[in-house]
């Protein structure tokens, strides 16, 4: 579990997943994994996706960004009418945390996900940022 701090200050509660062998002389490509909803929430638990992309070499952090569920109503409702404004500008900001480590390949991150996750497929800022 981390938290990042997202363009205006506010913590982003993450899960961040390393594979054993990432290391600032390996570093690994990495990917931001968007939970569906809006009012989603990636979770600690056993996700076999995760746990493939993992196995297979790839830094994943799942994002809780603004709007994301289980941490508190203000927090939730931040979100509200500005999809794809804050929200996906966490997303960024996640992409510069990643870059930030010393064992991810920064020229190598990109973003997946689903429902509301999937509102990020415009989200190649994501990885341009």
């Amino acid at each position: 579990m981390i938290r990042y701090k997202s363009f205006d200050g506010v913590e982003i509660p993450s899960i961040l997943y390393k594979p054993k062998n990432a290391s600032s002389q390996q570093k690994a490509p990495a990917l931001l994994l968007i939970h569906g909803g809006p009012g989603g929430q990636t979770r600690v638990g056993y996700s076999a996706l995760t746990q493939y992309l993992v196995n297979h070499g790839y830094v994943v952090l799942g994002v809780n960004n603004r709007g994301s569920s289980g941490y508190g109503k203000t927090f939730f409702t931040s979100d509200d009418g500005k999809h794809g404004r804050e929200p996906l500008w966490d997303c960024i900001e996640a992409k510069k945390y990643l870059s930030s480590l010393g064992y991810v390949d920064e020229k190598k991150i990109g973003i997946m996900g689903g429902s509301y996750g999937g509102y990020n497929g415009s989200g190649s800022a994501c990885v341009q940022a």
